[in-house]
Parts: C-alpha cells; sequence; structure tokens
C-alpha cells in the first residue's frame, strides 16, 4: 500500500480481461460506486474504446477526451 503526498492510503485495482463482455467495466462501476459510498475517492481510467465506463456514468461520449484517443494520437494531452 502507498500513500500520497498528503499520507493519504493508495490502493490501486486493476480489473482486465481480454475476452469481452465479461463484466469487466460492469464490475469496476459497481466497486467505484460502492467505494464512493463509503467515502473514498475513486478514478475509473477506461481504456476501452467504446468507453463504456464513461458512458455508465451518463456523461456524453463528446463531454470527454478518451485515453484511446490520446494512444492513438487523435488527440493530445496538452489542451
Amino acid at each position: 500500500m502507498e500513500q500520497d503526498q498528503l499520507g493519504h492510503e493508495t490502493r490501486i485495482i486493476a480489473v482486465g480481461n481480454q475476452k469481452g463482455g465479461v463484466a469487466k467495466t460492469t464490475n469496476t462501476v459497481h466497486l467505484a460506486t460502492a467505494l464512493g459510498e463509503m467515502g473514498r475517492q475513486c478514478l475509473i481510467w477506461d481504456l476501452d474504446m467504446n468507453h463504456g465506463a464513461t458512458l455508465h456514468f451518463g456523461i456524453p461520449s463528446e463531454g470527454f477526451l478518451g485515453t484511446f484517443e490520446v494512444l492513438m494520437g487523435k488527440n493530445s494531452l496538452k489542451m
């Protein structure tokens, strides 16, 4: 377990599977929601080009830049 600059404990939970349709996104969103309800701050880093996790939260696809687009060179981190 690591600590950030303020001394808060940081944990990393990775959810992955090569096969599609095995509930990676659903489980990730539910886990983050449950942790959020417990007062924890969560970051979901969605590498899926379909932006499934973002869409779960009702954010329109035009409202964000995706990691996929940055990795493919379609967007820059400096904007």
